[in-house]
């Protein structure tokens, strides 16, 4: 039977709600995938967990959680792409050595839009099987709730404790119990008393300090294995697998694992890779203080769909905007493999941009709660006066950049005005729609409401459509970029002026430097050579679009700007 026909879970709809991708992601942690590009919130439910095979014609099942496992050459990772837009499924999971091998697939799945994961080295694809499996029961019936804080750790802790095959705990720098995995029953009795204390007791704490274990793990920077540890009351105890918690050079804990005989390479491997997850995400949870970590839940609630955190945020029955905020940084391709140290400095740029954003929306519109979602900088805005509101946010926003130039780039798109907890969701969909369409067109611009670049928004998913599906020109377009590749001529850019024109050769031949006669027979022969009639407005209109979904990659020197001097009287103006 093929592989694409045998999913290893699918769910009914009259079984259960399918599970959201942003909840699974949750539930797995960062160890075991990483998001190299896409948003999990506004994916399709995960509905099924489906391997892709290259060689089965089958249709991939709309919201399945699509694994690609290889293929026999090189052209699966796009079959793989193709067939995942066509579905379309919720996400794409691939080996990391693709994502750091094919950059073009990551730019590729960016620009549609599509949730790109990547499966982290020492993880079978049967583990990562069984995981998503644990994670949409956990997550599939579980109505939206608040998240509570350091619930990623145990996450996280779990995902560990699968890789390496023994039970684990996260403790901070003072020794305190943080997070603990599953089977702590394979322990010994020192882990139970810590957990149920949650700190490592006293006379455990001693004798590890006497025989020098703490400091050996905060110098080392892999992973240290210690024998177990000899107590007076002579009850057994079992060896230990420590690594140290580090932002850069900071130390912000452990990641203690109860072993039953000597370490692994691959085990104190995959300890050294959690902890640098564990790391981000003890500065996401301990890196601001508790009053904005209380908001960040509840705006990612609110954001989500739940309409009982508008009460809690203050803004119940308040018709609000949400802005999107995005920071310029690498590729998902160029942040694989990259040190825990600066992503923790990403992390703290990040919050202090959010900071400065929050002092500057407040300032203007009172009520406004800012917050860091996902890795983005997202905010909720009252408008109470939905045209006044708009205008000054995006007044304020457009200050606020000018303000901080000097840093990375900053892109910041403005949602529809949303009046219920549903309406969010597309408040938000707008802003991080607005947010790609400036990112995409890198042309200066910083700041756009998204009902003002919703054409521009069209032509770019159109485009990132056509890409993934290999298509390109075709008809009149085709022949004429084929005439000017081949004659070195520019018949494109003569037949882009006329139609930017609106069909005025006076201004077209004017703003491409060109006779008025020179540009009528240039007009003619490109009637000629693309065969059709510049006079049907259906052709024009299939021209034009095809113009802005395919834009050549190098333009042509004449269609770059030319100050034109002073004093000459240049052919275009003489009479006819």
């Amino acid at each position: 039977m093929p592989l694409r026909s045998r999913p290893t879970l699918a769910l009914s709809a009259g079984q259960a709600r399918p599970a959201g991708l942003a909840q699974i992601l949750e539930h797995l942690g960062t160890t075991v995938l990483e998001l190299v590009t896409g948003d999990p919130d506004l994916a399709d439910p995960a509905r099924e967990v489906v391997f892709f095979d290259p060689s089965d014609s089958a249709p991939v099942p709309r919201g399945a959680i699509l694994l690609g496992t290889g293929g026999r050459d090189g052209a699966w990772p796009d079959q793989l792409l193709r067939a995942a837009l066509e579905a379309p499924a919720a996400a794409v999971i691939v080996p990391a050595a693709v994502v750091r091998d094919n950059p073009r697939i990551v730019h590729e799945a960016a620009e549609a839009g599509l949730v790109l994961l990547s499966l982290s080295a020492g993880t079978t694809w049967q583990q990562l099987s069984t995981l998503l499996q644990s994670a949409v029961r956990e997550t599939v019936r579980r109505a939206p709730v608040v998240p509570q804080r350091g619930e990623g750790l145990f996450r996280l802790a779990n995902a560990i404790c699968t890789l390496i095959g023994a039970p684990v705990t996260i403790e901070d720098r003072n020794a305190a119990v943080l997070a603990f995995s599953d089977r702590q029953e394979e322990a010994d009795f020192i882990r139970i008393d810590c957990i149920l204390g949650r700190r490592t007791i006293e006379p455990y704490l001693r004798a590890d300090e006497a025989r020098g274990a703490h400091r050996a793990i905060r110098r080392s920077p892999v992973p240290v294995y210690l024998d177990a540890v000899q107590l007076d009351d002579e009850r057994p105890t079992l060896p230990r697998l420590a690594v140290a918690i580090r932002a850069g050079d900071e130390f912000l804990g452990t990641i203690w694992a109860v072993l039953k005989g000597p370490s692994t390479p691959e085990q104190e491997q995959l300890l050294l890779e959690g902890s640098q997850a564990v790391a981000v995400q003890m500065l996401r949870l301990f890196g601001t203080d508790p009053e904005q970590r209380t908001t960040s839940e509840l705006v990612a609630a609110a954001l989500g769909g739940d309409p009982t955190t508008l009460t809690r945020l203050g803004l119940s029955g308040t018709p609000c905007i949400v802005l999107a905020a995005a920071v310029a940084q690498p590729g998902g391709a160029e942040l694989v493999g990259t040190p825990s140290g600066t992503l923790a400095r990403r992390v703290r740029e990040r919050e202090r941009t959010a900071s400065a954003l929050r002092v500057e929306l407040t300032g203007a519109i009172p009520g406004t709660v800012v917050a860091i979602v996902n890795d983005q900088i997202a905010a909720i805005v009252p408008a109470r006066r939905a045209d006044e509101a708009t205008a000054l946010l995006e007044q304020t926003c457009k200050a606020f950049v000018h303000q901080h130039r000097g840093g990375d780039s900053l892109w910041i798109g403005i949602g529809r005005v949303a009046t219920s907890a549903a309406g969010l969701r597309l408040s938000r969909a707008d802003a991080d729609r607005a947010v790609r369409v400036l990112q995409e067109a890198d042309d200066g611009r910083c700041v756009a409401l998204a009902g003002a670049v919703d054409t521009e928004a069209l032509l770019m998913e159109a485009r990132q459509l056509a890409a993934l599906r290999g298509r390109g020109p075709s008809g009149p377009l085709a022949r004429l970029r084929a005439y000017d590749e081949a004659r070195n001529a520019t018949m494109v850019d003569t037949l882009r002026a006329w139609l930017d024109a609106n069909g005025d050769v006076a201004v077209a031949s004017e703003e491409t430097h060109v006779h008025q006669n020179t540009f009528r027979y240039r007009l003619r022969r490109i009637s000629e050579i693309g065969g059709f009639d510049l006079e049907d407005p259906e052709a024009r209109f299939a021209l034009d679009l095809q113009l802005r979904l395919f834009p050549p990659d190098q333009p042509s020197e004449r269609r770059k700007t030319r100050s034109r001097a002073s004093g000459v009287e240049y052919p275009s103006s003489a009479p006819v």
